[in-house]
């Protein structure tokens, strides 16, 4: 028997933060409020999560995106230091009154993609520059630029990594042989690509080489 058949399931329903959740009932009617992703890959293994050790997260912090292949299963620990990193504070000047303050990295994230100038230190600079702005006394200051947490630097230097390993890994070299000798620039003349050639072996009158990966 599947692990999902051991229970009646409702939902996807959507809260109030837009994330997804389901209600799940067992066979004795006990029953659980369960996050979707969570409850994707406990069909998945087979099992539940252990409440206090385990969690699930998005490789691409896309919360819509519940496909199986974009969560991971991870120590709760590790999430909850990820967290932690997530809403790190981060300094900055004031764009009006040049005053060091500290925002959260999503804040002026939201607000680069909404293509806000700034960042402002308060309501009263921010209102300082609108109202000037408003009557043409001044350009309209640079767009905010977007500042990622240490959370999402650490993050997308793993999947940088973790992509470039999968190329070349997948990636292979051509192999070409050559059945009578050849010289070396008349080897390079007769190839179709322009690409750094490395002599690896050499047997008897055939010449063996590569094409260089990089």
């Amino acid at each position: 028997m599947a692990y999902a058949d051991k229970f009646k399931v409702w939902g996807p329903y959507t809260r109030k933060d837009n994330r997804k959740i389901v209600i799940v009932v067992d066979r004795k009617g006990k029953r659980r409020t369960v996050s979707y992703p969570k409850w994707i890959m406990e069909m998945h293994l087979g099992r539940k999560l252990h409440p206090d050790k385990e969690t699930v997260d998005h490789w691409d912090s896309d919360f819509d995106n519940n496909d199986l292949s974009n969560l991971k299963l991870m120590p709760r620990r590790e999430h909850s230091a990820n967290d932690t990193r997530r809403v790190k504070m981060v300094k900055f000047n004031c764009a009006w009154c040049d005053k060091e303050f500290e925002r959260s990295p999503r804040l002026i994230r939201d607000k680069a993609k909404k293509k806000k100038s700034g960042p402002f230190c308060s309501r009263s600079c921010a209102g300082k520059y609108s109202r000037l702005l408003q009557l043409k006394l001044i350009d309209k200051f640079d767009q905010q630029q977007v500042i990622d947490s240490e959370y999402y630097k650490k993050k997308y230097q793993e999947e940088k990594e973790s992509l470039k390993n999968k190329k070349l890994k997948n990636k292979k070299a051509s192999l070409i042989k050559w059945a009578e000798p050849i010289s070396y620039d008349d080897l390079v003349y007769s190839l179709p690509y322009e690409e750094e050639l490395v002599v690896t072996a050499s047997e008897q009158d055939d010449i063996i080489i590569y094409l260089s990966l990089d």
